[in-house]
């Protein structure tokens, strides 16, 4: 048991520098995008979301610097602007894709999405680590095609958010993208059916309503 934690522990810290690696890569996907016009209507939001989290990024080395006393209060204010942007942007892609607004360069605009959706998540649990925050963080692998339960999952986890508000973040994760950074994630958690929900790295596999949701929420808050 314990090997196989460990080895766990090893493969997250490989695989958040990679993610890392590759997240960083979200930059030039969405100056391309922006530049031809294809998500004109949403490069503000996609830009200040950027902005936020190469922000955050840099007032994570300041804090490594001067120690996290000092500049935990105002980590944790900037984070809650970064989530507030990513659900606003979240919900726009939405009723985007619903409404077949951006056509065959939707793809390419939720991958670019979905880059700062994990970059987000890799904030979020730095800031955990680093200034003993409370908010639990889950994960949501869901498939938009034979996935029986994935749309009622998605409107559980949704109650529950706006239930709880910034004490639970979620990171929705579609793995129809097919992108190595998503394949990567898909192996970390050994994710093979869908929907699963990853609270604080413990997987959830299956359909599970919002009354035991909220139960392992709380489980897992309390021995985080």
């Amino acid at each position: 048991m314990e090997m196989a934690r460990r080895e766990f522990k090893v493969r997250r810290m490989v695989a958040v520098f990679i993610i890392t690696l590759i997240v960083f890569s979200t930059g030039i996907l969405l100056g391309t995008l922006i530049s031809t016009g294809k998500i004109s209507f949403l490069s503000q939001e996609l830009e200040e979301a950027r902005s936020s989290v190469e922000g955050m990024e840099l007032q994570f080395l300041i804090a490594d610097t001067v120690g996290p006393e000092a500049s935990c209060t105002y980590l944790s204010k900037q984070s809650e602007i970064v989530g507030v942007q990513a659900d606003a942007l979240g919900e726009k892609l939405a009723l985007a894709e619903e409404a077949g607004k951006f056509g065959p360069t939707f793809t390419t605009v939720k991958q670019a999405y979905t880059n700062l959706l994990i970059q987000d998540w890799l904030i979020f649990n730095r800031l955990k680590k680093t200034c003993n925050t409370n908010q639990t963080l889950i994960l949501y692998f869901y498939n938009n095609q034979n996935c029986e339960h994935c749309h009622e999952q998605g409107a559980v986890l949704t109650y529950l958010k706006k239930k709880m508000g910034g004490q639970l973040l979620i990171f929705p994760i579609d793995v129809g993208l097919d992108t190595p950074i998503v394949n990567l994630l898909l192996d970390i958690y050994d994710v093979r059916e869908y929907p699963t929900v990853v609270i604080n790295d413990k997987i959830s596999t299956g359909f599970i309503s919002a009354t035991e949701l909220q139960k392992k929420i709380e489980g897992a808050g309390s021995s985080a």
